[in-house]
């Protein structure tokens, strides 16, 4: 069994529509205080604050509402209830009328790359001059040496993350200054596996999460929803490292029609990713992890909160999420 799993705060959209239509699995959909009180679609679970406060009391109530990672609730709930596998996205991403994001080829060929500190991604993918969210300013003029392994791995990938076309995700700066919403084709039939030590900015718009990695999908509350998603992927991917795991990326089998969006508000709300992006990809690199994958996320957490890249409360979320977590795998 799989599921996807998306937040809205608007009336069921096209998009959304469309996944249910084309996708053939149940769809999970978190609400939040803006979203319809009575929204509702044919295959999907719909989940507003009422229902999250019932079922995931202490944990849905120590979250602040008006927040996108609100959106951990639905992972609980997709893999409490049966999930092996989930596909995450955003109600502006339309899946391509080809593509069927399930059943989904985990066990993947293919050749792997790597980078002294931190990948673009999207360098691999087209030749427009375009980086990803996330990715450190520092290195958008000076770049880094990618390394390609000659012997293709054959390995079984927990996180796949595909990239969107159309307004594909990009941060303020890009859009203000240097591409706009210029449209982004990337290149198909692609797809590399990252090696371990080496970063990539990966978001929520389109992303596979297998069940056992669970326990690291949890979206922080204390920075900015522009933050969140790309901050705890790169603590998921240095997490990953030691367990021996690390993802695929792979072309497109979405489009991204974005939702109107203010601009400064969303450069406003990037600044820790342009003033701390370097810093955290630093920090992750020092720490020394041990343990389950649940220790490894506390001690990670503390480690960054003794850094101000969190609040200290973010610290009493995280020991809610494990013990709900905790209650999945049972």
């Amino acid at each position: 069994m799989n599921a996807i799993v998306v937040t809205t705060i608007y009336e069921p959209t096209k998009a959304i529509l469309r996944l249910v239509k084309n996708s053939g699995v149940q769809l999970v959909v978190i609400g939040d205080t803006k979203t319809p009180i009575d929204w509702k679609v044919e295959g999907s679970v719909f989940l507003g604050l009422e229902a999250q406060n019932r079922i995931y009391g202490k944990l849905s109530k120590a979250m602040p509402t008006k927040s996108y990672a609100r959106k951990n609730l639905g992972y609980l709930h997709a893999f409490k209830n049966g999930a092996e596998m989930l596909f995450e996205t955003d109600d502006d991403n339309y899946l391509y009328k080809y593509a069927q994001p399930f059943p989904l080829e985990s066990t993947i060929t293919t050749n792997t790359v790597s980078c002294e500190k931190c990948l673009n991604i999207y360098k691999l993918f087209t030749k427009k001059k375009i980086y990803p969210r996330g990715y450190p300013l520092e290195l958008v003029k000076q770049g880094m040496p990618v390394h390609f392994s000659i012997k293709p791995i054959h390995k079984k990938y927990k996180v796949i993350y595909t990239l969107a076309n159309g307004n594909t995700d990009v941060d303020a700066i890009s859009r203000l200054i240097i591409n706009g919403d210029a449209p982004v084709s990337f290149d198909k039939n692609k797809q590399y596996g990252i090696e371990k030590g080496t970063f990539v900015p990966f978001n929520s718009q389109g992303t596979y999460w297998h069940k056992t990695l669970l326990p690291i999908m949890y979206l922080p509350f204390t920075v900015s929803g522009r933050v969140a998603d790309i901050w705890r992927g790169y603590i998921s991917q240095r997490i990953m490292w030691e367990l021996n795991e690390n993802i695929l990326v792979k072309s497109p089998i979405l489009y991204q029609e974005r939702n109107a969006h203010n601009l400064i508000k969303d450069f406003a709300d990037e600044i820790d990713l342009y003033c701390k992006g370097t810093q955290m990809l630093e920090n992750l690199r020092e720490l020394h992890l041990k343990g389950s994958i649940e220790d490894m996320l506390i001690s990670t957490y503390e480690a960054l909160v003794n850094k101000k890249l969190f609040k200290p409360q973010e610290l009493n979320i995280v020991e809610a999420w494990l013990k709900e977590v905790n209650k999945v795998a049972k």
